[in-house]
């Protein structure tokens, strides 16, 4: 038998060939940062994900997500100095182009009233001797896709901006 009889040739495309390499490489590097990103809080809980911001006049510190889910739980932890406190109240107010793209499921502590007013929603919380910083807790669904802004402030006092990245 003749072995060149038994040989299969094939022909090389070295242009291709490479071009796809180069697909290859990209596509990792890629899945690398998409896995990244992921594990530092973009797509969900990490490091990443919890920020803060403080009014100018520091009566008034915000935690929230930077990153949240349509329809998914998140949370805002507002932390009210005792200097904010006027006549035993303190009034927070939030925008309301904010809470338009959210629904609030829940405020602790309860607000003893909610008033709307000049494009803001005000809570009024009762304050009695306050020597700490008054804790309140918004449980959060975000209802819209997309980049929410925010305003949080005491009434009467500079307020602070946040943004919100919602996925959907």
């Amino acid at each position: 038998m003749n072995s060149s009889a038994n040989r299969v040739t094939i022909e090389e495309d070295m242009v291709f060939q490479r071009r796809e390499w180069l697909v290859q490489r990209i596509s990792w590097v890629l899945a690398g940062v998409v896995l990244v990103l992921a594990l530092l809080g973009v797509f969900g809980t990490g490091p990443l994900s919890w920020t803060s911001t403080t009014t100018p006049d520091g009566l008034l510190h915000l935690e929230y997500e930077r990153f949240a889910r349509r329809l998914g739980m998140t949370a805002l932890a507002v932390d009210i100095a005792p200097e904010a406190a006027r006549q035993g109240e303190i009034r927070l107010q939030i925008s309301q182009d904010y809470l338009g793209d959210v629904m609030v499921q829940k405020v602790t502590p309860e607000p003893l009233a909610v008033v709307n007013g000049a494009g803001k929603l005000t809570y009024v919380f009762t304050t009695d001797e306050v020597t700490e910083p008054l804790k309140v807790s918004f449980d959060l669904r975000p209802d819209r896709v997309g980049v929410q802004h925010a305003e949080v402030g005491i009434e009467g006092a500079p307020p602070t901006r946040f943004r919100q990245f919602v996925y959907p």
